[in-house]
């Protein structure tokens, strides 16, 4: 337990400032991510002990455990990386939501083998005197198994739903019950997952996890092939927009974002989301490359603001209700923090496109875009100011809101 002690002792200073717009350093996400680390080893090694001692298995405990152990085993600068991915920051929630282990219909608990399977590239660099378990993890939504933490699809699909990992010498093994897979790219039927340009892999169909635990199924509508590449082509075209208009933004996403999931197309209707405990996370339509740009530091901004809630009090009222302006619903205080963060940051990528003469998506009139979110955005920081009782990171945040409002609103872009 040195190491844990050693790890939480070694956290960054808690960020005052910097929130909505990074910066070329990334102090203050940088912070913020050290920090969200820190916190799920915590509730990590919490909830295992708790459901460990819960289990009836003894091989779910060994599966646990042989996790935990090379999680510990891993340098404190990837550690931090690992522990701020969406699946174990999930994997906590749904853990944390039960209270007594669920068994399937062979008495295991599939919270332990999802473990197992979430940390399967630590257990295959530890020094283990114990070889794990075996492993038995749903496919994904289309029948396919893609592992997103080491960057490799299983084309093949299963024909009962299921896959069996197990684990030999450096190597991953899958198997629907029929023929076994090595998750290597050099094997049949393993591919790369193909990526947005150095940051979030793409996955191309929703994990059942996903769509069990994350989000309604009607909104994981899977993308056609054809949409995936349109999705892979215009995020990537995004990114680049990103990295040459707003070179912060871009990194920022590339270190707070690992999977993005392609959804149904809606046309130029815009369709994304992401989910709070799948932190690191962004489900989309495919949009054109401004668009795209626009969702990724839309969406990468709730993730932040996601972080920032778990970590920071933003307000002494965050239960009072209002109706918010983004949604034109009566929402919590925080989810008005959340609109008008995602959307401040996104007025400012469009003042920075408009400036720059990105040309627009056909159709689409980037001016009176802008116009209208600075308008929705101007209500949201009303109500924010005038109904929460503010603590200093809310304050913050609000401060940096409205002087981006303030640049756009002077500027002749309106």
């Amino acid at each position: 337990m040195d190491r844990v002690r050693a790890f939480v002792a070694s956290s960054p200073q808690v960020p005052v400032s910097g929130f909505l717009l990074p910066d070329t350093a990334l102090r203050t996400v940088t912070a913020l991510q050290g920090l969200l680390a820190r916190k799920t080893l915590k509730d990590l090694l919490k909830t295992v002990h708790a459901r460990s001692a819960a289990a009836t298995d003894s091989a779910d405990r060994l599966r646990m455990q042989i996790a935990v152990n090379a999680l510990l085993d891993v340098e404190p600068d990837k550690l931090e990386q690992i522990l701020t991915r969406p699946e174990l920051i999930a994997w906590i929630a749904v853990a944390k939501a039960s209270d007594a282990p669920t068994v399937d219909h062979k008495g295991a608990d599939p919270l332990a083998h999802r473990l197992l399977f979430v940390l399967a590239p630590e257990v295959l660099a530890a020094r283990l005197d114990t070889v794990p378990p075996p492993i038995r993890i749903q496919a994904d939504t289309d029948g396919r198994l893609a592992v997103p933490r080491m960057g490799l699809l299983c084309t093949h699909v299963s024909d009962t739903g299921w896959w069996e990992l197990s684990f030999s010498g450096n190597d991953l093994v899958v198997s629907d019950g029929t023929t076994p897979i090595i998750m290597d790219a050099q094997s049949d039927h393993v591919v790369p997952l193909q990526r947005i340009a150095d940051g979030p892999f793409v996955v191309p169909r929703a994990s059942a996890w996903l769509d069990a635990f994350g989000a309604d199924s009607a909104a994981l509508t899977p993308a056609s092939e054809i949409e995936v590449g349109q999705f892979v082509d215009y995020f990537t075209e995004g990114a680049e927009l990103l990295a040459s208009h707003w070179p912060p933004a871009w990194a920022e996403t590339a270190a707070v974002i690992e999977q993005l999931v392609p959804v149904r197309s809606q046309g130029l209707t815009p369709y994304n989301f992401s989910v709070h405990a799948f932190r690191g996370l962004i489900a989309s339509t495919p949009r054109p490359g401004p668009m795209a740009a626009q969702i990724l530091v839309h969406e990468t901004g709730h993730n932040l603001m996601s972080t920032i809630i778990d970590l920071l009090p933003l307000c002494t009222n965050p239960d009072t209700r209002v109706i918010s302006p983004v949604v034109n619903q009566e929402r919590a205080l925080p989810a008005v923090f959340h609109g008008c963060f995602s959307f401040g940051r996104e007025v400012h990528l469009t003042q920075l496109l408009l400036e720059a003469g990105v040309e627009p998506v056909a159709t689409t009139d980037m001016d009176k875009y802008l116009k209208d979110r600075t308008d929705t955005v101007r209500e949201a920081l009303n109500v924010l100011t005038d109904t929460a009782d503010l603590l200093p990171a809310g304050t913050a945040i609000v401060e940096e809101v409205a002087r981006v409002l303030a640049k756009v609103e002077g500027s002749s872009a309106l």
